[in-house]
């Protein structure tokens, strides 16, 4: 029979081999994924400098620097709300504006130490550390892809750095979307299997929008902007109505989900609140109405782009990959811009008969699989009426939920309801009664976060 000793070394030992699990996960996908990003970034901005192409190079390496600024106005808004000493939001707010390329992998390499040392304050920094890489994606990674999709429609070519930097900032913006869809649902940190399950959904809408926003810059230039603005103050008003995002959260969400299905509500004036602020009905919900606006506005855009161009309201300059076939073969970008449209074909010829086609096929995939995953959520869902103690006031309420575990590949399982007080857990439903601090008749605003 086991002794008692021998059943503890045992189990020290299983936590230890998770332990050591959980280090080389943030070791080889988060540092390295980090690095690799930002590194390829890097270089490949120093490569268009040397090749002459300054402006290009100093965009793509200032675009590196960019989340760390954003890290500094988020730090003030946390200190305006006196939730952070000044001390620290100037420690923070400098070191973060100006080291961040080293800063994320030095946090991911922090809350290793942790672990070992202190479980919730490992759970509390890795968390923040996924905020933070969130935050990467909007602001870094997902404008380095459009940028990088720009360069090569107007250069007509791609070396292996930038193919490089293109795919990793890919993957870092797939990974950081699905990482955080469970962050949202769960405010725990989602395993692995659970990370790689949802990949799919939103590299699809990934994909889409990156290229979409490529071609659109590309021609638009600086009045793709307004595309932008368009889209961002939409989304604003549909994360308000669907998943009732409070201001902080619904300027994240405005910003992420013009790249990804996305969506912020786990950090609510500088906040966080758990144990998971939204369900999975509702999140799907949210990403559908998203794809169809992005969808809409896109393929509108689109069609109102070969309009113009054919009644050459404005004439911008041939690109080698949407225009017509280049007329000579040189390594000189100008001179490839030189142009022979055979057979009657107008110049922009492509864009109408392949470019415009394709995506409006690609963005109907992305708005079809969004509906589907929503659909079949809605279809196995469940109304509950579950009594919850907030985690932020103590207080006890009865709240209002549309529970679902389906499609299972976006599901994070078990949450809510190990926060939940059951119906027949009667002793503490009359100590609540009787203290008074319980109506069971009174259900709380979907808006209030817990």
């Amino acid at each position: 029979m086991e002794s008692e000793a021998d059943a503890l070394k045992k189990r020290k030992k299983k936590e230890l081999g998770l332990t050591c699990m959980k280090a080389i996960k943030i070791i080889l996908i988060d540092v390295f994924l980090t690095i690799a990003d930002i590194t390829t970034d890097i270089l490949n901005g120093i490569r268009m400098i040397r090749k002459g192409e300054e402006k290009y190079g100093y965009i793509c390496i200032g675009l590196v620097w960019l989340p760390g600024f954003l890290i500094a106005i988020w730090l003030v808004f946390r200190w305006s709300k006196s939730l952070i000493s000044t001390r620290n939001t100037i420690l923070f707010g400098i070191t973060g504006g100006l080291c961040f390329p080293v800063w994320l992998p030095i946090l991911y390499i922090y809350s290793i130490y942790l672990m070992s040392k202190d479980e919730k304050k490992f759970n509390e920094v890795y968390v923040y550390a996924i905020f933070f890489k969130a935050l990467e994606g909007i602001a870094e990674a997902a404008p380095q892809l459009v940028f990088n999709t720009y360069t090569i429609l107007i250069m007509g070519e791609a070396d292996y750095m930038q193919i490089f930097s293109l795919s990793f900032s890919l993957i870092s913006l797939t990974k950081t979307s699905s990482e955080n869809h469970f962050i949202e649902l769960r405010l725990k940190i989602p395993q692995v299997k659970q990370i790689f399950g949802g990949a799919v959904f939103f590299l699809i809408h990934t994909l889409y929008r990156f290229i979409l926003y490529g071609v659109l810059v590309a021609y638009l230039r600086e009045w793709f902007l307004a595309v932008l603005i368009i889209n961002a103050l939409i989304t604003t008003f549909v994360a308000r109505r669907s998943i009732c995002t409070h201001v902080i959260c619904t300027f994240w969400t405005s910003i992420g989900a013009l790249f990804s299905a996305c969506a912020f509500k786990h950090i609510e004036e500088g906040i966080m609140k758990g144990p998971g602020s939204l369900d999975l009905p509702d999140l799907l919900s949210f990403y559908f109405w998203n794809s169809v606006e992005i969808f809409l506005i896109g393929t509108t855009s689109l069609i109102l782009l070969t309009v113009f161009l054919e009644a050459g309201v404005f004439e911008p300059e041939p690109m080698p990959f949407i225009s017509c076939h280049p007329s000579v073969e040189s390594h000189n970008r100008f001179a490839r811009m030189d142009r022979i449209c055979e057979g009657g074909e107008r110049p922009y010829y492509y864009l109408e008969v392949a470019i415009l086609p394709a995506l409006t096929i690609f963005g109907l995939l992305a708005v079809n699989l969004a509906y589907l995953v929503w659909h079949i959520s809605n279809k196995t869902s469940k109304r509950v009426t579950p009594i919850i103690q907030s985690k932020v006031d103590g207080k006890y309420r009865r709240m209002e939920k549309v529970i679902s575990d389906s499609p299972s590949f976006l599901a994070a399982g078990s949450g809510w309801k190990e926060a939940w007080i059951h119906e027949n857990d009667e002793a503490t439903l009359n100590q609540l009664r009787s203290q008074d601090i319980l109506d069971l008749q009174f259900i709380e605003p979907k808006e209030d976060v817990l």
